[in-house]
């Protein structure tokens, strides 16, 4: 009972309220979900996300529920039903500071929003061949926009990991400190009783920026 106890204490012990980020060269203390645990990058879940997003996405931290972390971290599983995570968007593959201002960021990232998206299908997969993962019957919508920012949907199927399931990612991109970074969360199964969760721990950790 003793050691039952002391590992609860500890795993609630590693819950972060905030996650320390270096981007470009200045150190941030970035707010984190309650109860959650930061995602270790060395794992093989945390990798495949970083290649799929791509050379200009950056992810700062990606964290879950400390449970399912817990067990990520230490191998006991493979996935994550759901995460989020913060991260800072490249230019052309440059992460920069950009002082044109929040309308020329949106209108700019607007008209290079993707229109086909099986060429870059093949490119996302060429990318994960290695690591023996697809993903397929990629999809993505604009939600809303305003002056300030852009919200996406997006939705695949991860063929790997021993399954075949599919997943969906929501996302908000905007300026921070004039860094242009976004916020996404990711659900594997995704139902609407997820996706107004991911809608929820967007919006509250936007709020919540330094």
């Amino acid at each position: 009972m003793n050691k039952l106890i002391l590992a609860f204490m500890m795993l609630f012990s590693t819950a972060a309220s905030s996650h320390v980020i270096s981007i470009l060269d200045t150190f941030l203390d970035m707010p984190v979900p309650e109860g959650y645990c930061i995602v270790d990058s060395n794992t093989d879940f945390y990798r495949f996300n970083q290649t799929a997003l791509g050379n200009s996405v950056k992810i700062l931290y990606m964290a879950s529920d400390c449970k399912s972390v817990e067990a990520l971290n230490s191998g006991k599983e493979k996935t994550l039903s759901h995460y989020i995570a913060f991260e800072q968007i490249g230019i052309k593959n440059r992460f920069i500071r950009f002082t044109f201002g929040d309308l020329f960021y949106v209108n700019m990232i607007r008209a290079f929003r993707l229109k086909d998206l099986s060429k870059y299908e093949e490119r996302v997969n060429e990318k994960l061949e290695g690591m023996n993962i697809t993903l397929t019957n990629l999809r993505s919508e604009l939600v809303s926009s305003d002056d300030r920012s852009l919200t996406y949907r997006a939705s695949a199927t991860l063929n790997g990991f021993n399954q075949n399931v599919p997943v969906e990612l929501n996302a908000v991109t905007f300026l921070f400190r004039q860094l242009p970074v976004a916020i996404h969360t990711y659900d594997c199964n995704p139902d609407e009783h997820s996706y107004k969760k991911s809608q929820t721990e967007i919006s509250e950790l936007k709020q919540r920026l330094p």
